[in-house]
């Protein structure tokens, strides 16, 4: 084979590499805020609404399907009664940290649906629990989304058995 062949070649791949389209990006990174509406509790005047935020780290896996790890934290207002259940104090929840994982996916245009299942943190006790939202996003680079959510935390306690549950409107800002 000639040298020249060779520098063709190189110089061919070099400028079709060189000129090809950059490939989408497939990690984002983003901060929410988010308030929250309690539905249902062990007493549900104690936690009657919340507030808070985190962060979100999304990985474009396919087209339409991503995955992602997220941080949030919120803390909860009421009432704040004094509830005591058998001789023992039943405390309020002041708030509640959690950890979720799951898959999210473009059902058209802008919108998107999620769901996620994590533990979740209030009182000392660790939770299990679960998130379903709708993301609507309100322009084509998709850098502010407004999510409405529901979330479902699995509550063991001795004193009463009955589970928690929270409606969430949260406003998401893609930062990178």
């Amino acid at each position: 084979m000639k040298p020249y062949y060779l520098i063709i070649l190189v110089c061919l791949l070099l400028t079709n590499h060189g000129y090809s389209q950059s490939a989408p990006k497939k990690w984002f990174f983003s901060v929410f805020g988010q308030i929250n509406d309690t539905r249902y509790d062990k007493v549900t005047r104690q936690n009657a609404w919340g507030m808070g935020g985190g962060i979100k780290i999304e990985y474009n896996w396919r087209k339409n399907l991503g995955l992602f790890i997220e941080g949030s934290s919120f803390i909860f207002g009421g009432t704040k009664e004094l509830h005591v259940i058998n001789g023992e104090h039943y405390r309020p929840k002041d708030g509640v940290e959690s950890l979720h994982t799951g898959l999210q996916y473009r059902l058209f245009g802008p919108v998107k649906m999620a769901t996620s299942f994590g533990p979740s943190f209030s009182l000392g006790n660790t939770d299990w629990g679960f998130r379903q939202s709708l993301l609507l996003s309100g322009n084509k680079k998709e850098t502010v989304h407004l999510r409405f959510s529901f979330d479902h935390v699995f509550q063991d306690n001795h004193l009463i058995n009955r589970d928690f549950g929270y409606f969430g409107y949260a406003l998401l800002v893609k930062l990178f």
